[in-house]
């Protein structure tokens, strides 16, 4: 059972994008070479590992970020966003440059995301040596520079530390060709429908591939999220929430999937803690605007239809 005193107990460190975010938001998309009229344009803290390590921190658990900032005005305020909500920046280095930026096109049944890495591709496997990431209870990954991503693993071989490992690899890494290192060294692995699409194919995963103790995680919007294992099969509905921007809410999905296992969780307990989390998360304006506390993650649990007498996720 997922308790204040459970999660405090659990360290993370996320590794990965720290960035600007630009969210523009229209009410029809444009055809062709076409143009449209936006709603609305909101400027926010962002970028995958941000966003996440937020997430961590607002739920309880304590957690450090390993990225990298410029050293401009967005990267303090990149740094100071973090800073607030009390992750730990220790492992942020500012590098010379600008700090990494997406702009985000929202329409009414679609988004898109256009990155510039910027500072994001300075990090390197220097930074995640010196940040001891098995000295956590979990490493949660997005979307460093392949060379930390093998740094990582040979640091995994090395240690045989015990330390979860997950990844969500994205848009920039999903492919049958990063399948097989995906499977060598995480133990949790989450993508959206399209980036698992591109991995695993429209059907269920090899449970050949599965070894023991791996989770696959597959995200699918209003209609849920899926978790394969080599045993099984569990899927959970989404929570029905009146949707503002949908921005980071994989992000939040995955640091309440992450700890949710940490703390023992069974899956089908855990896949719905982070379909409330997840869709919590998108019912304020930019990445961070709603994400949830563990108080508030309850609630929306027993939206569920479960009674408080049985056991929170």
């Amino acid at each position: 059972m997922l308790t204040h005193s459970a999660l405090a107990r659990l360290s993370v460190l996320v590794v990965g994008a720290l960035n600007m975010d630009h969210i523009l938001c229209a009410d029809q998309q444009p055809e062709d070479d076409g143009s449209t009229w936006l709603s609305s344009v909101t400027d926010s803290v962002g970028g995958h590992a941000g966003n996440c390590a937020t997430a961590v921190a607002r739920l309880g658990a304590r957690v450090s970020v390993l990225g990298a900032a410029g050293q401009d005005g967005d990267g303090e305020a990149i740094v100071e966003s973090l800073r607030a909500v009390g992750v730990s920046v220790r492992h942020v280095r500012r590098v010379a440059g600008p700090s990494g930026r997406a702009f985000i096109p929202v329409f009414r049944d679609r988004r898109f995301m256009l990155l510039d890495r910027a500072a994001n591709d300075m990090l390197g496997p220097a930074d995640l040596v010196d940040a001891r990431p098995f000295a956590y209870d979990a490493v949660v990954v997005f979307d460093p520079p392949k060379a930390v991503l093998d740094q990582l693993q040979a640091l995994r071989a090395e240690t045989r530390s015990p330390a979860l490992l997950c990844w969500t690899p994205g848009g920039q890494y999903a492919s049958t060709a990063c399948r097989p290192f995906a499977l060598d060294t995480f133990d949790l692995i989450l993508a959206n429908r399209s980036e698992y699409r591109q991995m695993f194919g429209s059907g269920p995963p090899d449970r050949r591939e599965i070894r023991a103790g791996q989770e696959i995680a597959m995200t699918l919007g209003a209609c849920g999220s899926r978790l394969y294992s080599a045993q099984q099969t569990v899927e959970m509905p989404a929570l029905p929430v009146d949707t503002e921007d949908s921005t980071g809410a994989g992000d939040a999905f995955c640091a309440a999937l992450t700890l949710a296992r940490l703390a023992g969780e069974p899956p089908a307990g855990r896949l719905a803690f982070a379909n409330v989390v997840g869709a919590l998360a998108t019912c304020g304006r930019g990445a961070r605007g709603s994400l949830p506390t563990l108080d508030e993650a309850v609630a929306g649990w027993r939206r569920y239809g479960h009674t408080e007498n049985e056991p929170v996720p």
